[in-house]
């Protein structure tokens, strides 16, 4: 009897171990497994966030060649076009300006010039695409409104208008174009209009106008794009106004 009862007892003792033994092989696979699950899967997200930041960084380059090179590029060749008098000097300054501007195409911030007579920097920028066959009329362009609004802000507007413009000189066949700026509620506006022939409702936005967007959502402010039953194209831009803060 005591022979039985101290085999039980081993068998027992035994299964156990056994029982311990399978669990800490099962716990351990089991950990074995979370841990290769989280590897993998810390593994797919670190490239995922690499190639993100890769394409980003795609986006920001062809986005500031299109904005400062292709952009300025265009301009310097309407006023080749229909310049009445072209000066060697200014349009060298200008070439040059490109040039040094493309070669910085690499780094995150690539300067735009920002004078105390803002008003008039941008009253040049856009009659200069003015010519026999296009008029544009420029309102409410005075001190008083760029005072109240940020280096900034006044960079990426900047950059907005030349495309503006730019897409109407290229698409629009516009005879008349005015640009409104006016401020209300803390807000400014700028309201665009040219009776070419707008957008057509089945065309893809390029790449100009998706950077519109994106620059005057960059300012926490709204772009509309608008098509009426009369030909031409009106955008309505809203900003928050931020006095001189930079």
């Amino acid at each position: 009897q005591k022979s039985k009862t101290d085999n039980l007892l081993l068998q027992q003792h035994i299964t156990r171990q056994q029982i311990l033994m399978y669990g800490l092989i099962t716990t351990a696979v089991v950990i074995i497994i979370a841990i290769s699950f989280g590897y993998d899967k810390r593994r797919k997200k670190i490239k995922q966030e690499s190639d993100n930041a890769i394409r980003n960084s795609r986006l920001q380059t062809s986005q500031k060649i299109h904005d400062v090179v292709a952009n300025g590029l265009y301009g310097v060749m309407n006023e080749l076009e229909h310049g009445r008098a072209i000066e060697r000097e200014p349009l060298m300054n200008k070439i040059e300006d490109l040039y040094e501007k493309s070669r910085d195409i690499s780094y995150e911030h690539i300067p735009v010039a920002i004078s105390v007579d803002y008003d008039n920097r941008v009253h040049e920028l856009l009659t200069s695409f003015a010519n026999d066959k296009t008029k544009v009329i420029v309102v409410g362009n005075q001190p008083a409104f760029w005072s109240n609004v940020s280096e900034f802000q006044k960079k990426e507007l900047q950059l907005v208008l030349s495309e503006l413009m730019v897409n109407m000189k290229k698409h629009s066949q516009a005879s008349n174009v005015v640009i409104v700026f006016k401020q209300e509620n803390n807000k400014g506006y700028i309201n665009y209009k040219d009776d070419g022939v707008g957008f057509n409702a089945d065309r893809n936005l390029g790449n100009g106008v998706n950077n519109t967007v994106s620059r005057i959502k960059s300012l926490n402010g709204e772009v509309i794009f608008e098509k009426s039953e009369r030909p031409g194209l009106s955008v309505a831009i809203s900003f928050p106004l931020q006095s001189n803060k930079t």
